[in-house]
């Protein structure tokens, strides 16, 4: 598979896939909110497969989320990586991943994660991933 690297801002490619979402929350009663931490830093990435994974991360926590619950979205910018978390009420994540069917769902994300030096894994009832800047 080509890909196309460049620097790329994250936060605003995450901000434009959580209004993408914002549809299908609402029509669970679903909240989104997002909270930066950190210098809002670019990332050298393949724009488009990220956006595409970010999408993923944020669909797959809205579909988890109990009806009429809230996911957090929070973007940390650190010193080597950017990381972005997703958090949610209920236990829908945590049925799926006991099942193994989860894990295999978010395979195609985790894959554009690992490939910008990154990585994407269920803990409790967040999805995180992280990805480096320079990658």
């Amino acid at each position: 598979m080509e890909t196309t690297t460049r620097s790329t801002r994250l936060e605003a490619l995450v901000r434009a896939q959580l209004r993408s979402a914002a549809s299908a929350a609402a029509e669970r009663g679903t909240t989104l909110d997002m909270q930066v931490s950190g210098p809002s830093q670019p990332i050298r990435a393949d724009a488009a497969r990220v956006c595409e994974a970010v999408a993923y991360v944020l669909q797959t926590a809205v579909s988890h989320c109990a009806a009429g619950g809230r996911v957090s979205i929070r973007l940390e910018f650190g010193a080597s990586e950017a990381a972005l978390s997703a958090s949610l009420d209920g236990d829908g994540l945590a049925d799926e991943s006991r099942y193994g069917v989860l894990d295999e769902r978010l395979s195609p994300a985790r894959e554009v994660f690992e490939d910008h030096g990154g990585t994407l894994r269920l803990v409790g009832r967040e999805l995180i991933a992280s990805l480096a800047y320079g990658s």
